[in-house]
């Protein structure tokens, strides 16, 4: 099989990971349900930076509906801040 014939296979493979996570299954569901190897399922999940279990599909979740806080000066603090690379 050509390199390309893989890539194309492997996209489509996360194309379709990525459809069922949106849809609310987990990694593990997302395996059973493709009918494929555990490990190469979780790494196209890695890849893609979906939350790999279901607390941390709760975190994320629970992020997203934050609302951001049009008065925090998070200006000020990004322009004040010192850079952690430095040396003492």
């Amino acid at each position: 099989m050509k390199k390309s014939e893989k890539l194309m296979i492997q996209a489509i493979r996360r194309e379709k990971v990525k459809a069922l996570w949106h849809e609310g299954k987990t990694c593990s569901e997302i395996a059973k349900l493709i009918d494929s190897n555990m490990p190469t399922i979780m790494r196209d999940c890695r890849a893609m930076d979906l939350p790999t279990s279901k607390e941390e599909r709760a975190s994320v979740q629970l992020l997203q509906n934050i609302e951001p806080d049009p008065e925090a000066d998070l200006w000020h603090w990004a322009t004040y801040r010192k850079p952690l690379n430095r040396l003492v």
